[in-house]
This record gives structure tokens, sequence and C-alpha cells, in this order.
């Protein structure tokens, strides 16, 4: 061969492909024939290192070849399996030639552009038919802003690469995600001292995305992290109080972040978050849709935590008492709203044909007609079984409370439905549906009334988990279940329910990657019985 001994005279595509060239000019034929686009013969500069021993031609870096890692038995998101591995394969083979991609196209702009489709295509439900994306609306607004600023960049990049890498067991592109995580911490720290930046709605994104990032990928510090990162949300609201303009994502932001703020100050039992109430309300002034007014019962129940855990042996019997009344006035207040509810249901014709159903006794598995109303009477049940085992604490430290008796009043339907794949033990429960304020005044009657209200969640929770309503719905479904774990573990007499519950948080920390489920329950001593189930 002519020219330099052991160089190819080929054109840059077949030496890439490692086949021989035809050396037709200008393109070969041999690309032409296969759709290839030919790069041409045209050599480009040698580099050299000069070293000791004299200048040195530089070695070639080797091209990044497809992992064996990167297969598909570590993906949690079983509905896709198919689509998952095609895009990561895909990702994993493609190189940055000029063949594929035209030279004024930012290539790392479409990876990453890749990484995040493959990232929604789990987290929102699979189709529009079971309730939309109301779940996701926040991040949905987040990804479609015009200037995210570096810190919500980084922080959806870390979130996107280290959940693909994760469901992939490709530890590279974990690692990537990881590396992202922290710049998107130093950006936010630099926004946060910025009095320009701290005010901007893609700020407040970056937390919030940062919280989802620990809820997914946390190895062991993910309540701790959701809390520190909850707090400064709260202190960013509070200095943004002086921002009234309104826009899509702060408002899709807002609603977010009420019921995360309101299932967080339930678990600190405190509202130590805001202050007091009177602060909660000056960040959500108002309460229009039914999500919103049940998350401010809930923020009303964090206060009534805080002051029954100040309580002690020396609390009076009259102090208990005002407890109660506050416990048995929020009760109260649980049946009104499912009324309200009801009154909303019938100008939705799937609601209104499905909530009379939850009237009758069942141990199927809850199929809702959509995601709202399920997650809206899985929070409902979830935050009265936490009132009900509340009120048995107070009926357990003060006897004389129970000879209180509670006005009885009618309550509306709670859970009671359709067809089934969740095997619970066939128990005939004592009130139909759950929603009935009137508690039999004594400990072991409010935890039997718990134990029931545990039940319907469990009941409820197969619909919320599975395939077809996506990550963010399983998410949401953690605090219930979890609660609804803590409320049976006091009941011997529920071993069955309790078991079938292990499986459930055994399918979200192990199947679904949602690392707070396993660090919850690590928190409360019951790690070892989660993994095993």
């Amino acid at each position: 061969m002519v020219g330099i001994p052991g160089k190819s005279k080929g054109c840059h595509t077949c030496r890439r492909r490692k086949i021989k060239c035809d050396l037709t000019q200008p393109n070969c034929d041999r690309c032409n024939e296969s759709g290839k686009a030919c790069e041409g013969y045209q050599r480009g500069p040698v580099f050299l290192n000069r070293t000791l021993d004299g200048l040195q031609k530089r070695q070639p870096m080797e091209e990044a070849q497809p992992r064996q890692g990167s297969h598909a038995q570590g993906i949690l998101n079983n509905r896709n399996r198919s689509d998952f591995i095609d895009g990561i394969r895909s990702l994993s083979q493609e190189r940055p030639s000029a063949q594929r991609i035209p030279p004024q196209i930012d290539l790392t702009i479409l990876r990453l552009k890749k990484y995040e489709t493959l990232f929604l295509d789990g987290y929102l439900p699979s189709h529009s038919g079971i309730g939309g994306n109301f779940l996701g609306l926040w991040l949905l607004e987040s990804i479609v802003v015009d200037n995210p600023g570096p810190a919500l960049e980084y922080a959806k990049q870390a979130l996107f690469l280290a959940r693909v890498g994760k469901l992939a067991n490709d530890k590279f592109i974990i690692t990537q995600g990881n590396m992202r995580y922290v710049y998107a911490l130093k950006e936010l720290q630099r926004a946060l001292l910025n009095d320009q930046q701290v005010t901007r709605d893609e700020t407040l994104a970056a937390c919030q995305v940062l919280i989802l990032f620990e809820v997914l990928q946390s190895t062991g510090s993910a309540v701790k992290g959701q809390i520190s990162h909850m707090s400064g949300i709260v202190k960013l609201l509070k200095y943004r109080q002086c921002n009234s303009s309104r826009t899509p994502l702060s408002d899709a932001l807002m609603d977010y972040l009420r019921y995360t703020a309101m299932h967080t100050s339930i678990q600190l039992r405190s509202l130590s978050l805001f202050g007091n109430l009177k602060a909660k309300e000056a960040l959500w002034p108002t309460a229009t849709t039914p999500e919103q007014k049940l998350y401010d019962k809930g923020f009303v129940f964090a206060g009534i935590l805080e002051d029954l855990d100040r309580a002690s042996i020396f609390t009076s019997a009259s102090d208990f008492m005002k407890i109660l009344d506050r416990c048995r006035t929020l009760n109260q207040e649980f049946a009104c709203w499912y009324h309200e509810l009801s009154e909303i249901a019938q100008s939705i014709p799937t609601w209104r044909a499905f909530l009379p159903q939850l009237e009758y006794e069942s141990q199927e598995t809850i199929q809702f007609p959509d995601i709202r109303l399920a997650h809206l009477m899985l929070c409902f049940w979830s935050l009265r079984m936490l009132l009900v085992f509340a009120m048995s604490l107070l009926f357990k430290h003060s006897p004389q409370a129970g000879h209180v008796e509670s006005k009885p009043s009618r309550t509306e339907g709670s859970s009671e439905p359709t067809t089934m794949h969740a095997k619970l033990p066939q128990r005939k429960a004592r009130s139909q549906g759950g929603t009935e304020s009137s508690i039999e005044p004594s400990a072991n009657g409010a935890v039997a009334t718990a134990s029931q209200l545990a039940t319907l969640v469990l009941r409820a929770i197969p619909y919320c988990i599975s395939d077809d309503v996506g990550l963010a719905s399983c998410i949401r479904s953690t605090v219930g279940l979890l609660s609804a774990y803590k409320i049976l573990a006091y009941s011997p007499q529920r071993t069955e329910e309790l078991q079938y519950c292990r499986s459930l948080l055994g399918q979200l920390s192990a199947k679904r990657g949602i690392s707070l489920v396993a660090d919850m329950t690590k928190s409360s001593g019951k790690t070892k019985d989660i993994k095993s189930a």
C-alpha cells in the first residue's frame, strides 16, 4: 500500500466500520450502497506529546462500547419494558458521527432529552383516560419553562439520569446523575444568595425536583433529605410572599407543595415548618378544590399531634379533654368534607356512578374511575385513620374521656367496590366504608376503627400503584401505605392484612425503586420485615 505503512486510505466511515473502502472519489460507493453518509478522506492534524523521550504521537481515544451491564434485569417499571430497553440500547450505541447528527446540533442535548423522555414515560400515567397528568403537572411545567436557570437544569438532569441509570443498572449513568445533583445544590445555593434569583419560580422548582431525587435515589437518608429540602422550601415561600405574580409553573408548584408540606408536617407531628397555623394560612390563604380543603384539615391535624406530644402524665384531665374535643371536631369536619365531595360528584358522571358502590361491604380491591378520585379517597382515609388512632391514645391516657359520648353524625360512605386482584382476608367490617364520625369511646374501639380504615387503604393501594398509573401515583401512595402499616402493627388480630401490607411496601421499595419507602420503614425499625416481604 502506498503511503504510511499500516494506514488505510479508506474514508472515515469505512475505517470506523472496519470494512474495505473502494476509494471512490468524492464519496465511496460502499457508503452510498449501504445508505451511510460518506465522511470523506481528508485527514486531520496529528497531535504530538512532548516527553523526555522526544515527540510521540497521541494515542487515539477509545470509543465507548455498549456496556454489558446495561440490561433490563433491574428495570422496575414493567409496563414499557421493551421500549425502555430499546431506548437504553440506542443511548449506549450512539456515537458522535456526522452521519447521524448534523454538526450544528448539540449531541449532549439530544441525549439528555432521551433520558427525559424515558423518565416521563414511567413517571406519568400511560394514557389520559385514567386521569391525565395532574400528579406531575408541576414537573411538566418545570420542563417546558423558557429559562430554567442552572439550578433547575442541573436538578432535572440529575433526576432523569440517576433514575434511568438505576432502572437500567448502569453505574456510569447513575454517577453522571449524582454529579449533576452536586452541581444543582451548588447552583441552588448561589441562586438563594441572589436577590433576583431567589424569588424566581425556577428556583422553587429546583428545590422540588431535588426532593423528588431524594425520594427515588437516596441510599439511606431520603427522610432526612426530604425534610431538609421541605424546610428550605417553606422558608423560600415565606420570602416569596412579596412576589404576587402568578404563572402556570407557580400555580402548579404551590398546589403540589401544599400537599407535600401537609404530609411533612404530619410526619414531623408539628407545624414547626411554619411556626403556627396562621403562618401556614398566609402561604395558602384560600382553599377552593376538594384537595386543597382536605390538605388544610391535614395541617389542623398536625397541630393536634403537636399538642398531644407536648402532653405528659402531669397534664390535667381537662387538657386531655380539650385535645379530644378538637379531634372530635375535626372528625366531624371530615364527614362534612365527604358530603361536599358527594355533591361535586353529581356533576362528574364517573364519580356519580362510583361513589354509591362505597356503601357496600366488600373485601375486593377498589377499582376507581380515575387517579384523582383514587388519591382523594386514599388521602381522606389515611388522615382519618391517623386521627382516630390519636383519639385511641387519648382514651387510653384519659379513661374518663371514654364516658363522654360523641354526638353521632350520619356520615357518608367510604370504600367498597368492584373488581379484584388483591388477596385480603374475608373479614366483616363493622362500618360501611369508614367515614362514620361516631366512634366507640374506648381505646380498643378506636384502634379497631383505625384498623378498618387501614384495610380500606390497603384495598385502594393496588389501583394506585398499578403499571398504568405511573411512578408519580406510586410515590403519593407511600404515605398512606406506611401509615396503614403502623396502625395494623397495633392490631394482633390483623396479621393477614399486615403481611399483605408488607408485600405492597416491598413492591414499592424493591420493584418500583422508591428509596423513601425503605428509609421510612427503617426509621420505624421495620426495614427487615419490609425487605424480606
